[in-house]
């Protein structure tokens, strides 16, 4: 019963820690395109930035969708284990 309980809580944690970084994920996208979007209206010139905010925008999509996907994996234990 031990080792359950301490695999429960392992999973508990993990799951926590990625709802997270998820959500902080999303935050900064967020803010990015906000960003990205004044850039491109106010400071058109600085396109080596613009560049730069499109790429960290697009890293950060994919690492919201890796995030979505083993955050799914985690639920999907939780129901298997009601």
């Amino acid at each position: 019963i031990r080792d359950r309980l301490k695999i429960r809580m392992n999973k508990l944690r993990k799951e926590e820690e990625v709802y997270l970084e998820l959500r902080d994920t999303r935050l900064e996208i967020k803010d990015l395109e906000a960003e990205l979007e004044f850039m491109e209206l106010r400071e058109s010139d600085e396109w080596k930035y613009i560049a730069y905010l499109k790429n960290r925008i697009d890293n950060l999509y994919k690492k919201s969708i890796k995030l979505e996907t083993e955050h799914e994996s985690i639920i999907e234990y939780w129901d298997d284990y009601e």
